[in-house]
């Protein structure tokens, strides 16, 4: 009897000693990841403070959820949605009715009752303006919304491939702000991903949303923006109407007109963000100032032709390379020469910049 004791305490030892050493099945104790498919439809509900000094602009998105699958951890998935580029950014849930006892609700598009969430991202988003045909540019706006959930746990799926701006799909609610509205009729909506910013295997599911803006009343806006550097050309071109004996509203009218022109080119500087590239702004103002400096040169031209009993004290002292059968035709013909150049590059180069973003619209359809 004790011999049969003492074996059955052996057996029980042994077993014990061959549990404790058992290496566990890590098949069955990790979490395996299951995709689960969330179908989004999106709104948006507003965008505003349009910035192009700053670079930057504010959207509203609405974002609806829903699932007929089980998804671990539904209530922090809205979260753990981002939104690209987004400077700043707040999320709100907005609450749900749902019976007591389960977390699902009926959902009249789908006939069925399903898991539901609505939320709402507010973002202020970091925007690189294409500025180089400013006022005549139009922005591409693109909005990636994402969750961080890799996609082998969770896929999102766009309910509608279009959608309409604001509460109308009419011309009124494609209208933005001060002047700024949505060119076409709606807001395309993508499925895309996402990469990770240290991983770079790992992908995240997004919604894309993809829009081309641009401005009213144009030319309005030109006239607004460039009429002070116009009014200092005239200005300076008035000045070769005047005797070039009367030495200083000769040169003092040209004078004034370039401090004008390059206090304005200041002036449009402040609105633009900086930029290395010569933009159209840069371009006009080159013309004008350019244009300036020649009335200024052709009338020290002109002052050189006085003769000398009636000039003494006005007659310049500088040596032209010229002869003067030809600073006599640059005295008669000179302001025409101005003139018809200023206009006729003017003209040029906005022409240029307007069939330059008309062709982006249709490269880009």
């Amino acid at each position: 009897m004790k011999n049969c004791s003492a074996l059955v305490a052996l057996l029980l030892l042994c077993g014990s000693l061959f549990a404790g050493n058992k290496v566990p099945n890590r098949a069955h104790t990790s979490k395996t990841p299951v995709q689960r498919t969330i179908f989004v439809r999106c709104y948006i509900h507003h965008i505003s403070d349009i910035n192009i000094r700053d670079q930057e602009y504010k959207i509203e998105i609405w974002l609806y959820l829903s699932t007929k699958d089980t998804i671990w951890a539904w209530d922090s998935l809205a979260s753990q949605f981002q939104v690209d580029g987004a400077k700043e950014m707040s999320v709100t849930v907005v609450p749900q009715y749902h019976a007591p006892g389960t977390l699902r609700v009926y959902d009249s598009t789908t006939g069925d009752s399903v898991y539901r969430q609505i939320i709402k991202l507010n973002c202020t988003m970091a925007q690189d303006w294409d500025v180089d045909n400013f006022p005549f540019d139009q922005q591409n706006l693109k909005i990636v919304c994402y969750t961080v959930r890799p996609m082998e746990w969770v896929i999102l799926i766009p309910v509608e491939s279009k959608i309409s701006y604001g509460n109308s799909s009419d011309d009124l609610g494609r209208n933005l702000e001060n002047g700024w509205f949505i060119v076409g009729d709606s807001v395309k909506v993508a499925q895309t991903c996402q990469g990770d910013i240290f991983d770079a295997v790992k992908k995240y599911s997004a919604i894309q949303f993809s829009m081309k803006i641009s401005r009213q009343q144009i030319p309005a806006l030109f006239f607004k923006l460039f009429i002070g550097m116009y009014v200092s050309f005239f200005v300076a071109f008035i000045a070769m109407f005047i005797k070039v004996t009367n030495a200083e509203p000769r040169f003092g009218l040209p004078v004034g007109g370039l401090f004008a022109a390059i206090g304005n080119k200041y002036i449009m500087e402040g609105i633009l963000p900086q930029a290395p590239e010569f933009t159209i702004v840069d371009t006009l103002h080159t013309f004008t100032i350019v244009a300036i400096l020649l009335m200024i040169l052709f009338s020290a031209v002109s002052l050189k032709l006085v003769p000398r009993h009636s000039a003494e004290d006005l007659g310049s002292s500088a040596r032209f390379p010229l002869s003067r059968k030809q600073m006599n035709w640059i005295d008669k013909h000179g302001s025409k020469f101005i003139l018809i150049g200023y206009v006729t590059l003017n003209v040029i180069c906005i022409l240029w910049a307007i069939m330059e973003e008309r062709v982006k619209l249709i490269w880009q359809a």
